[in-house]
């Protein structure tokens, strides 16, 4: 096990024939969770001095055993698993890389790791056993042959600024105590523990008659279209608007595909009367991390078998 580099890409593109799997599914994937590796710059950018990403490798000679690359979210606070190739001999090698990730981030001043997976992928398992909470379920719909384009005024939404204390309460209100308890509990976790929308990523406030925002509409494009992550008050009415803001700023000929947690009964129904269709579902964990000193230098020192990491 080490650290990625420049010198191991090779290894990692040889094994493009064999369809190595890549099982974590950021909000930016989420369109193809579960799919070959083919994205070759975030493992570049891992190896880069002064990149935000790390990775880790495990290898044998030149055979790929196992690789995972660590970011943060939208804050040093919290960060995500954007990239896991699973070993296929046991869990011990998986488990070394979920050790790997966890230090790597814990020495960042992360306290929270997050991790989504498609609905009973075989890593699940692992990543429970390591520590990881499933906070909830999601399910990701897309457009089908009688999506509604239109099904509240877009004027509703706009792309201004951010008042983060108010758009704090709303999440707040909004979000199970559980989830909250996991995921962010205080305004600057909350913040730092939003997904990253990359560098053409948008986002849109809508607002109640009362200027008071009711919904946040974050939207991540990429290649195959917009990826769409929507926080509402809960009532059918914002959900619908917030909706309509999404659908408004995807054409036609892009493709939509919104991500919405089991417990925003609202946002789902508003998507089931679009017309929207159920394209996939998974579960999103996250791993405390306790801050203790000196968490990275114990697991990289497991590398000559002089340690053995072990997260608590």
């Amino acid at each position: 096990m080490q650290p990625f580099r420049l010198t191991d890409l090779p290894i990692v593109m040889a094994q493009r024939r064999a369809a190595r799997i890549n099982h974590a599914v950021p909000l930016q994937r989420c369109d193809r969770p579960e799919a070959p590796l083919r994205e070759w710059a975030p493992l570049v950018s891992a190896s880069l001095p002064l990149s935000r990403r790390r990775a880790w490798i495990a290898r044998d000679g030149l055979s790929l055993l196992g690789l995972v690359s660590v970011q943060p979210r939208s804050g040093q606070a919290a960060w995500e698993i954007d990239t896991l190739i699973a070993p296929d001999e046991g869990d011990a090698y998986l488990l070394d890389l979920f050790d790997r990730a966890v230090a790597t981030a814990g020495a960042a001043g992360a306290g929270r790791l997050f991790l989504r997976l498609a609905e009973g992928s075989p890593v699940l398992d692992a990543a429970r056993r390591h520590g990881f909470v499933v906070v909830g379920e999601e399910t990701l719909y897309g457009r089908g042959e009688q999506t509604a384009l239109a099904i509240a005024a877009p004027a509703a939404g706009r792309r201004d600024h951010r008042e983060d204390q108010a758009l704090f309460q709303l999440y707040s209100r909004v979000i199970p105590q559980e989830v909250r308890w996991h995921t962010a509990l205080s305004l600057a976790e909350w913040h730092a523990a939003e997904e990253p929308l990359g560098k053409r990523g948008r986002e849109w406030v809508v607002r109640g008659d009362d200027e008071a925002p009711v919904a946040l509409v974050r939207i991540a494009e990429g290649d195959r279209g917009k990826r769409v992550a929507i926080l509402t008050d809960a009532h059918r009415a914002s959900a619908r608007a917030a909706l309509a803001v999404a659908l408004k700023a995807a054409s036609p000929h892009q493709g939509f595909f919104l991500l919405i947690p089991s417990y925003a009964v609202s946002d789902t129904r508003a998507a089931e009367e679009a017309g929207l269709v159920t394209l996939d579902r998974f579960a999103l964990l996250v791993r405390p991390i306790a801050q203790r000193a000196g968490r990275l230098q114990v697991a990289e020192r497991a590398v000559d078998a002089s340690a053995t990491p072990v997260t608590r």
